[in-house]
């Protein structure tokens, strides 16, 4: 792979473009055509009692498929917490099913508006050691932000002096820079938005601290000073020191990624337990519903909010939160679900003219997907289906309005 399809960012995470998938389909999609196009002259114009073959086949097909997937439902599926159907010859839908806590007959869609933190007050609560005048707060009151605090510098971890980046206004944003170093030698990846911990177990108890303990300290943190309950744990990585020691050789022996990597400052050389830490990936939810946590820009380039909390935690204590946004419910309304065959019938829809190989849809987990309404900053909650696709390198999700049940392809 080249140079321009690779990108570090922060020294984090290795994204892999999907163009050159694209590019191949492409080739192959042209290849098609051609044969398509040979078979024609080679059976003249086409003969009738052909076409009613193939038309009265089609039909036999569609009614196959629409039978099979109207013997499929919800209650089947929750109950085994997986579903798997071959939707296409190149695509299988096999894949986790999660469901959200409350009955399906109780699904509400929503309308909410962003909010934002104060900044000001936030930052004296929680970093009281940083003197009200070592603060900057720019006026960002245009995107919704009436108080804004920012603070490049040194503060303590306890006992342990740091150095570290925090911005707090419309989203929370804290690290240090001793953070930052490990997390660019994270074993995973991440592509399009989703974590691939590469195969590695990443389950790790650490000396300082349980699992779980950590994630109570972190839930009952969130809730203690920034008012967030409800949040769920999609999961705790542990990342090791000897890992990242790992990495960084590898970096270091790797000259694509040396010259990918020149923006980073790597100043550790050796990783010791010091490094060892968790790091928590979390969702914010309504009414038992994620809300969308993965990066989505519409068509018109408009991005949209999520839901996504995280935190990490080492032996020095809590070195990194980052929260996307924060939310407000305007009002809420009863919807009716489409069946689980329409959802279906849209995702076979989907698919089957993609000329797709070797996909596999590993996870359908249903969400609230934001559409924006008239007043800024306010959004309609909508309850739809996420797919997420795997493909090689590639990861992406698809969204079915599980309302509708069509496509979300705004």
């Amino acid at each position: 792979m080249s140079l321009n399809q690779i990108l570090i960012m922060r020294g984090k995470y290795l994204y892999f473009p999907c163009c050159f998938i694209k590019e191949r389909k492409n080739m192959k999609k042209l290849r098609y055509i051609i044969l398509f196009i040979c078979i024609g002259m080679m059976s003249g114009c086409g003969k009738k009692e052909n076409a009613d073959i193939v038309e009265t086949n089609h039909i036999a097909e569609t009614n196959e498929t629409t039978s099979e997937n109207a013997s499929l439902s919800f209650e089947a599926v929750k109950a085994e917490g997986h579903i798997e159907k071959q939707l296409t010859d190149g695509v299988l839908l096999d894949a986790e099913a999660i469901f959200p806590k409350c009955e399906m007959d109780e699904v509400k869609s929503c309308s909410i508006k962003t909010g934002a933190f104060n900044g000001k007050e936030l930052a004296a609560k929680l970093f009281p050691q940083i003197g009200e005048s070592e603060w900057e707060y720019p006026d960002y009151s245009a995107i919704g932000a009436e108080s804004t605090a920012l603070y490049w510098g040194d503060f303590f971890l306890g006992e342990t002096k740091m150095e570290g980046h925090i911005a707090i206004g419309v989203n929370l944003n804290f690290a240090t820079k001793h953070w930052l170093m490990c997390e660019a030698m994270f074993p995973v990846l991440s592509i399009n938005g989703s974590i691939d911990d590469k195969g590695n177990e990443l389950n790790e108890e650490f000396e300082f601290a349980t699992r779980e303990e950590t994630e109570r300290t972190a839930k009952e943190y969130l809730e203690k000073n920034m008012g967030l309950s409800g949040l769920e744990i999609v999961r705790t990585y542990s990342m090791n020191h000897q890992q990242m020691q790992e990495q960084y050789e590898k970096h270091l022996s790797d000259p694509e990624l040396q010259e990918a990597g020149k923006e980073g400052e790597f100043t550790l050389t050796e990783w010791t337990k010091e490094e060892d830490c968790y790091w928590l990936v979390m969702e914010q939810g309504i009414n038992g519903i994620p809300i969308l946590r993965q990066s989505y820009t519409r068509q018109d380039e408009l991005g949209l909010p999520t839901g996504g909390v995280e935190m990490g935690y080492t032996s020095f204590g809590l070195e990194y939160i980052k929260i996307s946004n924060v939310f407000e419910i305007i009002e809420e309304e009863s919807v009716r679900l489409a069946e689980l065959a329409t959802v279906l019938e849209a995702l076979e829809k989907k698919f089957e003219m993609s000329f797709s190989e070797n996909m596999i849809i590993d996870e359908m987990k249903l969400i609230y997907f934001p559409y924006p309404r008239s007043a800024d900053f306010e959004y309609d909650l909508i309850p739809a289906w996420e797919f997420r696709v795997k493909q090689e390198n590639y990861i992406g999700y698809v969204y079915v309005d599980a309302v509708s049940g069509k496509e979300i392809v705004e």
